[in-house]
């Protein structure tokens, strides 16, 4: 056994999943806290990480609009959301991998479901970067770091609900094959 597999057994336990999952909802709510300060400093304004841009531009005007007091809090949510993929992909990571060991065979072609996780992870800790450059460098434009922004947000969401996907479809496969017998109570 590889020491990645044996990663993923140790973390896909119960008591693994249920301990990323608290950690997960703690951030996720933490972010419902601090979010509506951040946007009554900012006029309103969404998050970076939220907010719909088509394009650089789109991101330095953003920027703009948050205005000192509005940037100056966003370094807050950044140190926060340098926790966040680690959270929900910690979580992410060790709930498919419980599924994939409980619904497919070993060495199955589905095993390679766990990289989606790791992917969305990594792009928004790319995002994360871009956005910390951004904002360190405003009123400065770093070209590169907007446009390279806008394909990790891309990226990031795509995996997101992807492995949102996998987790709903494994959930409802699992509990299924358990309802009619096909998963023993022991597993």
């Amino acid at each position: 056994m590889s020491k990645f597999e044996s990663f993923h057994n140790k973390i896909s336990s119960s008591g693994f999943i249920s301990i990323f999952f608290a950690v997960f909802v703690l951030f996720f709510a933490a972010f419902r806290i601090v979010t509506p300060e951040f946007e009554k400093l900012s006029g309103g304004l969404r998050i970076p990480d939220i907010a719909i841009v088509a394009n650089a531009n789109d991101i330095y005007s953003l920027f703009k609009s948050y205005g000192q007091e509005g940037r100056a809090f966003y370094n807050y949510i950044q140190a926060m959301d340098a926790v966040y993929p680690l959270s929900y992909g910690l979580f992410f990571i060790s709930l498919i991998y419980f599924y994939i060991k409980k619904l497919f065979k070993k060495n199955s072609a589905a095993g390679y479901l766990i990289i989606v996780p790791y992917i969305t992870a990594c792009s928004d800790y790319g995002e994360n970067i871009c956005i910390f450059i951004i904002n360190r460098s405003f009123p400065a434009k770093f070209g590169i770091a907007a446009d390279m922004a806008l394909l990790f947000s891309y990226m990031k969401w795509f995996f997101f609900m992807l492995s949102v996907s996998i987790i709903l479809l494994g959930t409802i496969t699992f509990f299924i094959k358990k309802a009619s017998g096909k998963i023993g109570p022991e597993e």
